[in-house]
């Protein structure tokens, strides 16, 4: 048997569906933009250079969760994310074709997730414009294949651990750039809301979201770790990122904030830890409250100041919101009318539609809900399809095997599935959480089976 022959032999099921799934994926990015493609040619000859080609996932991760592409794209004319998202796809198949390297085959989530996708699609599309269909069809491919890289390429336990450790640092990096926009709002112009600091994320909600996502992380490390000083660190990063939750002013994010950092008094077990939370992080926190709070009556613009009016009406019981609860009825209204097919793909978003006739009045915005928007644009079928996906991701995190004897294996699992909660909250607040690419991360880490979360089968340390 000769090289091609060897190689092509090890090709299963899944490595044919990930191929194909690949293909599918490039096709419609080249729709999306061809000035890229020259990029293809140059990435599937450099990731051959990678010694461990699958590092890449690494970089993939800060990616999603910080949208550096984004940024990046604004000083030089290249699509980076695009050109990382096309090195991993690359990365994988060389792993996978050339090193042998075992990926995850697909269980019972990554079906689920299928299901979700095309009775989506399916009863969707009935009532879509033809644009609708292929916005929909360029975004979600584009947004579901982060899903199937992190899936396929995190089959180890070390894999995940730094993974979980990537996205505590982005919490830190996106911290940091709300504090320098916080204090100069003009000068550093990331938000698209005035007065409320978001970095390179745009929206102050998203970024006190993915801050949230990473103080969770900081308790599994918390958990972990044996060094004292490593646990003052965590300790003070956790500080760092209330602050940055802080400087969004967002509701939803201090309200979850909060929550997070009492709740881990319930999952920490490490002696000490808990005391060392109350007198490091209360004493920090309590006396930057008061700095922030005399910087903003004193100091800050007035845009920064009426914020954080708006956020400290939400301790006098005013949520001054009717504008999303107008938007909630009136998608709600919307699914009423076509309860079996919703309005069509695409249909609650007609910013991304004008051209096709639709007038910005038809549709005033998103209904600031994933799940009502799933009703208004493809009716409940697919929600149905949806939360029986997310039943299967509870059930796959609360299967214990291996993973309740350690103690590491413990403090993932309480990790993942307070991941898993603050996914669900968001849900309640915003409407692209089947588009955002750190939300299609997170699917994936609570589809990976038990043997890769499980430090027993799979040992490694922490970066």
């Amino acid at each position: 048997m000769n090289q091609s022959q060897a190689v092509w032999s090890r090709i299963d099921r899944t490595g044919y569906i990930f191929l194909g799934f690949s293909l599918l994926v490039i096709v419609a990015l080249f729709r999306m933009d061809r000035n890229y493609i020259f990029a293809i040619p140059v990435l599937a000859g450099g990731v051959l250079f990678f010694r461990r080609p699958s590092i890449i996932i690494y970089p993939l991760i800060l990616f999603a969760f910080l949208r550096l592409d984004a940024w990046m794209s604004t000083y030089v004319s290249l699509p980076f994310g695009k050109i990382i998202f096309l090195l991993s796809f690359l990365s994988i198949a060389v792993t996978f074709l050339l090193t042998g390297e075992r990926l995850n085959s697909p269980g019972a989530p990554v079906v689920f997730f299928v299901i979700f996708l095309v009775t989506g699609f399916l009863t969707g599309m009935i009532e879509a414009s033809r644009q609708g269909i292929v916005l929909w069809l360029e975004d979600t491919l584009y947004a579901a294949s982060y899903f199937f890289i992190v899936y396929l390429a995190v089959n180890s336990w070390g894999r995940l651990e730094k993974i979980i450790f990537l996205v505590m640092v982005t919490g830190i990096i996106a911290s940091l750039l709300n504090f320098a926009e916080f204090f100069d709002p003009a000068g550093i112009a990331f938000s698209h809301s005035s007065g409320r600091a978001a970095g390179f994320l745009k929206n102050a909600n998203t970024s006190a979201f993915v801050i949230n996502l990473a103080m969770i992380t900081s308790i599994y490390f918390l958990e972990t770790v044996r060094q004292r000083w490593k646990a003052i660190s965590i300790v003070l990063a956790q500080t760092i990122f209330f602050f940055g939750v802080f400087t969004t002013f967002s509701r939803e994010g201090l309200m979850l904030a909060t929550l997070i950092f009492t709740s881990q008094f319930a999952v920490i077990r490490r002696r000490g830890r808990r005391g060392l939370i109350l007198i490091v992080a209360g004493v920090i926190v309590t006396a930057g409250l008061i700095r922030a709070i005399d910087f903003i009556s004193t100091g800050a613009a007035g845009d920064v100041r009426y914020s954080f009016q708006k956020i400290s009406s939400l301790a006098q019981g005013d949520f001054d919101d009717n504008d999303r609860f107008d938007l909630l009825k009136f998608h709600l209204n919307r699914f009423r009318q076509k309860p079996l097919t919703g309005h069509g793909l695409y249909s609650a978003l007609t910013y991304s539609i004008q051209e096709e006739g639709l007038a910005a009045s038809d549709v005033p915005n998103g209904p600031h809900n994933t799940f009502v928007m799933i009703l208004s644009e493809a009716g409940f079928i697919p929600l149905l399809a949806y939360l029986a996906l997310i039943g299967i991701l509870f059930l796959n995190l609360i299967d214990k095997g291996e993973m309740g004897k350690t103690e590491r294996g413990r403090a993932m699992r309480a990790c993942l599935l307070m991941l898993l909660a603050a996914f669900l909250i968001h849900h309640w607040f915003s409407h692209m959480m089947l588009l955002a690419r750190f939300s299609m991360v997170l699917v994936a880490l609570f589809s990976l089976p038990a043997r890769v979360r499980c430090p027993d089968i799979n040992p490694a340390g922490i970066p």
